[in-house]
């Protein structure tokens, strides 16, 4: 039995994951990966996707040729049948999908963004898809800052305070950002299954700590020459954390419509939330470094 640490869970698994981080723990495991026979089908609701169905007692997940993969409901154990001899695909699946499904069914709130340790703060980069939030994470790591998460960050509230738990050390980017980047082609390598991605391959700085998330930036491309910080508040703070969330239509197998407007309601409460303009025309990777470290640091 593999054992590993993410997110803040101590997790067993009887398959290898390489891009977890090991850990040698003598308690319970709180998440258990067993490999299984799974059903193709459950009793309960109709597909969502064509991938996703779920009942009032666990969730099931079907991945044509990649994986079958059965959730319990409390989010304490995956039950698992493998379907392909490439594992590089199957624990992609399993890591964006599956697992993000125990950390919903557990009460985290998921946000697709990055996020990066600066000075002794954490700070974490929202937006839509391409606006640039693993591009700045990469600048952030170039210089030999720490990366905490990139494309999910998990969080909860604790004492009245937004807490994030880092995941695993993965970086993802498209060709044009290593391109423009100082990076040699040679740290990453192709995904297969996702030929718009690059995956970093060499060593990082990753924490595994629990911090607090001081500062939520949403990148907002727009017609400024510069970076620039504006406020964000009311039914416009409350609305990122709608079009943020990670895996929108899995939490809605998982939560009632009340229920996900109570969760995101809470975290947008505590969060500390700035809109961070920048150039839709140009995208100087070290101009917004150099602003966010002015800022921040």
């Amino acid at each position: 039995m593999y054992k590993y640490f993410a997110y803040g869970l101590n997790i067993s698994s009887e398959i290898e994951l390489n891009e977890l981080i090991a850990k040698d723990f003598s308690e319970d495991a709180v998440l258990e990966i067993v490999l299984a026979e799974v059903p193709e089908q459950i009793t309960g609701q109709d597909w969502y996707g064509g991938w996703w169905q779920a009942n009032d007692d666990e969730l099931l997940f079907y991945y044509t040729d990649v994986i079958k993969a059965l959730v319990s409901r409390d989010g304490k154990k995956i039950s698992l049948e493998i379907l392909t001899e490439d594992m590089f695909q199957l624990r992609s699946f399993l890591y964006s999908r599956v697992l993000s499904a125990c950390l919903l069914l557990r009460g985290y709130f998921l946000l697709h963004g990055a996020c990066v340790k600066i000075g002794d703060k954490a700070v974490g980069f929202c937006g839509p898809s391409g606006v640039g939030k693993s591009t700045l994470a990469l600048g952030f790591m170039n210089q030999g800052d720490t990366v905490y998460s990139d494309d999910v960050i998990a969080l909860k509230i604790e004492e009245g305070k937004l807490m994030m738990y880092p995941g695993f050390p993965r970086l993802r980017i498209t060709e044009e950002t290593m391109n423009e980047s100082s990076m040699k082609a040679k740290a990453f390598e192709a995904i297969d299954h996702f030929p718009t991605k690059l995956n970093y391959v060499k060593k990082f700085n990753f924490c595994t700590q629990v911090i607090e998330l001081n500062e939520l930036l949403i990148l907002n491309p727009s017609e400024c020459t510069k970076p620039n910080l504006r406020n964000v508040s009311g039914w416009e703070k409350l609305n990122i954390f709608e079009e943020g969330r990670y895996r929108k239509t899995l939490e809605k197998l998982i939560y009632r419509d009340e229920e996900m407007l109570k969760r995101r309601t809470k975290v947008a409460n505590v969060a500390k939330c700035h809109y961070l303009d920048r150039s839709s025309n140009y995208y100087c990777v070290e101009d917004m470094i150099d602003y966010i470290l002015l800022e921040f640091s």
